[in-house]
């Protein structure tokens, strides 16, 4: 359990929304889900090959306390950093989401 004192980032959960124009083409926009105070922490990061570039991709853990129905279908905006939840861990009281960047970014 996150002690907390130690939720000290403000995080915003974004969830996404999908609609079709006219010609049938998506159009995805993000909206305000929840503001919340969290303990975010960077955990790896790493750099790889693909498509002829170099991409690199950091992973984090965001400490959330409940009640808060989060979904894989979000995602989370810390300042300027945008995090895809890869897997969310139902502690007591609080939430643990293991997030991802560089990888998926808006799907």
């Amino acid at each position: 359990m996150t002690p907390a004192g130690k939720r000290d980032k403000r995080v915003i959960i974004e969830s996404k929304s999908v609609t079709r124009n006219s010609i049938g083409e998506e159009s995805v926009t993000w909206g305000t889900f929840a503001t919340r105070w969290a303990a975010v922490s960077p955990i790896r990061g790493r750099e790889f090959f693909a498509a002829e570039q170099t991409m690199s991709s950091v992973d984090y853990r965001v400490n959330l306390l409940k009640p808060l129905a989060v979904t894989r279908e979000m995602r989370i905006k810390h300042g300027t950093i945008l995090m895809d939840i890869v897997s969310i861990i139902d502690n007591d009281n609080e939430l643990e989401l293991m997030c991802s960047t560089g990888v998926r970014n808006g799907r």
